[in-house]
């Protein structure tokens, strides 16, 4: 349960620091602002897969 909630938790800080400049690319070009949602989408879930695999990393 505690990890889930750190993955929302990082879903939702990623989100509000990339909302802001998505609303801005909005009123330029609806393709830039598909194009950072999706690069949200790739490095949020990166970050989210990292911290969820780490500690089973065989080393």
């Amino acid at each position: 349960m505690r990890s889930n909630l750190l993955y929302l938790f990082i879903y939702t800080l990623t989100f509000t620091i990339v909302a802001q400049p998505v609303d801005k690319l909005m009123t330029i070009s609806p393709g830039y602002a598909l194009l950072s949602l999706t690069l949200w989408v790739a490095v949020s879930s990166g970050i989210v897969h990292i911290i969820h695999f780490w500690p089973t990393k065989v080393r």
